[in-house]
């Protein structure tokens, strides 16, 4: 199939649709071959609309977004383009738990039991380590997986395994309320408190992998019933019989473990994901079994001889080998007149901070410096800049916070940005034009929209008369205007002077297609003189 553009990247093979939308693998613009592909997964149309869930989707994914552990894909960005909301994620080349030891069986033979027991060892790895979670001030995360199946668990055909889409059951929780029969067959892998409604904790996601673990020895389903309601039955009252008794190849001394990780009481259940996996790693040196990450990948390959040495997409348009994506936002022309700095000066944050005193910024521009921390360095970078604030937050557009708390957020940011940009000044650059894209996209940005048909000379004014009670610290006046050219004075600016330069060549360009041309001067300590063509 042809690409398809989306945002920053290009969907190249769509893999999968589910209940909560399209799954395709893709590759970021500019990336060379040489960079692995990813997965986007792109929220159904109709989701949109519900804001509920499209909060709580993004919430949980931020969160997730922080786990940094080898059994755990990584997400990698989320955002919206166009309207359409989606989720990056580390791409696993591979099958899913389900479908490896179901195409085992169809090509008349069984995955070995020792494998069986990798897997789910080191999918417990992956929920230890997201149920002990905890924020840089050292509180729990409190995460829970929700949805621990066969086909949210990755086998890799280098013999990795990774637990996907951790962050993201909170949400598609709820479409079992808004859009009955959405998620059909989820019932099929919860725990019974879960089925109860009752408060979780990371021992309902061990009962899942022991439902997991218990479906890939008997090699039949669990709880699965004709109906979600018998289903829930089954998985609150059903009796469970040891897996030796259905699959005669299942060692009894597993029996124990696997009836420990399914036990209806809490207290007799596997505590830690730790837990588990130490009773499975004992079970495998007891009984002698092969069961290293080699011996998965070598037969992972063998049962898979095509798929693991299929080449992947190519890239469409992909750069030079070595280089990485280029930043979304295109920056100004370049000063011509200064040289551009390469270091991030740490100690002019402070000098800025204590001229800024009481000052406050609208929280629009808080919430457009997030978000394009999140398009330009993913989700990681938006909870180090988040971080950064003395008190962190959520902020309202219309609402007015500290100008020293932007500051610092800005100064991450920048931080953050900077191996997406030439240097500094291109980095505040790009978050100056993200700037204003959030004012245009305001409530605020509306008296500049009734300008638009006006030439870039006249909405200079207008501009500046709506940015300065939204931002203090500092005055900004139009000093003098020609056809194709103007000088902006700035004084007292508390701002770098790059952001307002990315500010007005994302206007004018969107407003007038037009590129700038911008220079600065800075005559005293308190004044600033822009000068700008186009």
């Amino acid at each position: 199939m042809t690409p398809l553009r989306f945002g920053r990247y290009f969907l190249l093979k769509k893999l999968a649709v589910g209940g909560m939308g399209e799954v395709w693998l893709a590759r970021v613009a500019g990336d060379s071959d040489e960079q692995p592909p990813i997965v986007v997964k792109r929220l159904l149309a109709h989701l949109k609309e519900d804001q509920e869930f499209v909060n709580m989707f993004f919430d949980e994914a931020r969160i997730a977004a922080a786990l940094d552990h080898q059994n755990i894909a990584r997400i990698e960005d989320l955002g919206e383009v166009g309207g359409d909301y989606y989720i990056a994620m580390e791409f696993v080349h591979g099958m899913s738990f389900g479908d490896v030891v179901n195409a085992a069986l169809e090509a008349g033979t069984d995955m070995p039991v020792a494998l069986k027991c990798r897997v789910v060892a080191e999918a417990a790895a992956a929920l230890d380590f997201a149920h002990h979670a905890k924020t840089e001030a050292g509180a729990p995360l409190e995460l829970i997986h929700r949805d621990v199946s066969p086909q949210n668990i990755m086998v890799g055909f280098d013999g990795s395994v990774k637990l996907i889409d951790f962050g993201v059951a909170r949400a598609a929780n709820k479409l079992t309320r808004t859009a009955t029969g959405i998620i059909k067959g989820k019932y099929a892998y919860m725990s019974p408190e879960q089925a109860w409604g009752k408060d979780l904790d990371g021992r309902s996601d061990l009962f899942g992998l022991g439902i997991v673990l218990w479906e890939v020895l008997a090699l039949e389903r669990l709880f699965k019933r004709e109906n979600d309601t018998a289903t829930l039955r089954a998985v609150v009252g059903a009796e469970i019989e040891p897996p030796s008794k259905k699959e005669l190849t299942v060692p009894k001394a597993l029996d124990a473990i696997v009836l420990k990780s399914l036990a209806r009481d809490l207290g007799a259940r596997f505590q830690t994901g730790t837990e588990f996996k130490k009773a499975l790693e004992a079970f495998l040196t007891k009984q002698r079994l092969p069961a290293t990450k080699a011996h998965l990948a070598g037969w992972m390959q063998k049962l898979f001889p095509e798929e693991a040495r299929a080449q992947l997409p190519a890239h469409p348009e992909p750069s030079s080998p070595g280089e990485r994506s280029s930043p979304v936002l295109k920056p100004a022309i370049e000063n011509p007149k200064l040289p551009r700095s390469r270091v991030l000066d740490t100690s002019e944050l402070e000098q800025r901070i204590a001229s800024a005193g009481s000052g406050a910024i609208r929280g629009l521009f808080c919430n457009a410096l997030l978000a394009a921390v999140m398009k330009l360095a993913g989700p990681v970078a938006d909870q180090k800049v988040r971080k950064a604030a003395a008190e962190p937050k959520p902020y309202v557009d219309q609402l007015s916070y500290p100008t020293t708390e932007f500051l610092r957020m800005l100064w991450k940011a920048v931080e953050q940005v900077l191996p997406k940009a030439r240097n500094v000044d291109e980095a505040f650059e790009l978050l100056g034009a993200a700037m204003m894209d959030g004012l245009v996209r305001s409530p605020f940005g509306k008296a500049l929209e009734g300008q638009k048909e006006r030439f870039p000379d006249a909405i200079l004014k207008p501009l500046l008369a709506t940015l300065n009670p939204m931002i203090a610290p500092g005055q900004r006046l139009v000093s003098s205007v020609a056809p194709g050219r103007a000088v902006l004075v700035f004084k007292d600016e508390v701002l770098p002077i790059q952001l307002y330069i990315g500010l007005l060549r994302s206007l004018v360009q969107a407003f007038y297609r037009l590129p700038i041309e911008a220079r600065w001067e800075k005559p005293s300590a308190q004044r600033i003189e822009l000068s700008i063509a186009w």
